[in-house]
């Protein structure tokens, strides 16, 4: 890896760090060059602006998120198909509550989604992530499915329901666990009932 491209790096996960402490309004140019330990002119010359920082910071989020989907379709548990299902939503539904509160991963998509309405670059970038989440929830679904058009409606249900999970979460009285299983049964019957 060249130096430009952990410099890069270092400026993503600083930007980060003030992101997940300041939110949106707070994050500066000032504040990710001093959390990243240099000047703001060595941070404007890989990043110019807050909001080409914005985009490569929603490229790196969106690049991770899809690296984990990526990784469980490609080397899924063991057990059945719904099992593995069950397994996917469970992961899922951790990424967005954890026992300490609302995971790390949530509260920059929480940013990500409030941008997007500001920034086109990063509503594309949202899009194109929730067209690869689509797509690996439709994959898990084909297999327990009764055709390919059950998989796809499932999955056009199933994917809006774990996005508002995250912002209800924590006022639900039905426990994660509870919730994962609740959704593989409305899957299975769904699928194949259909």
């Amino acid at each position: 890896m060249t130096d430009g491209r952990n410099t890069k790096d270092q400026i993503i996960r600083s930007a980060i760090e003030v992101l997940q402490s300041h939110g949106t309004e707070g994050l500066t140019m000032r504040k990710v060059a001093g959390e990243a330990e240099m000047s703001l002119g060595n941070l404007q010359y890989h990043f110019k602006d807050k909001a080409s920082l914005m985009s490569g910071l929603a490229e790196h989020y969106f690049g991770e998120c899809t690296s984990m989907l990526d990784g469980y379709t490609h080397t899924p548990p063991k057990g059945s198909a719904e099992e593995q299902l069950h397994q996917f939503i469970s992961m899922l539904l951790d990424h967005v509550d954890h026992a300490d509160g609302i995971s790390d991963m949530c509260r920059i998509l929480r940013e990500m989604w409030a941008l997007s309405a500001r920034n086109s670059e990063i509503h594309r970038q949202l899009v194109d992530y929730y067209r690869v989440t689509f797509d690996k929830l439709t994959s898990l679904f084909l297999p327990i499915s009764r055709n390919e058009e059950s998989a796809t409606q499932m999955s056009s249900l199933i994917l809006p329901y774990l996005e508002g999970y995250s912002i209800a979460c924590e006022a639900l009285p039905v426990k994660k666990g509870e919730t994962a299983l609740m959704l593989t049964q409305l899957c299975r019957a769904f699928l194949r009932d259909i």
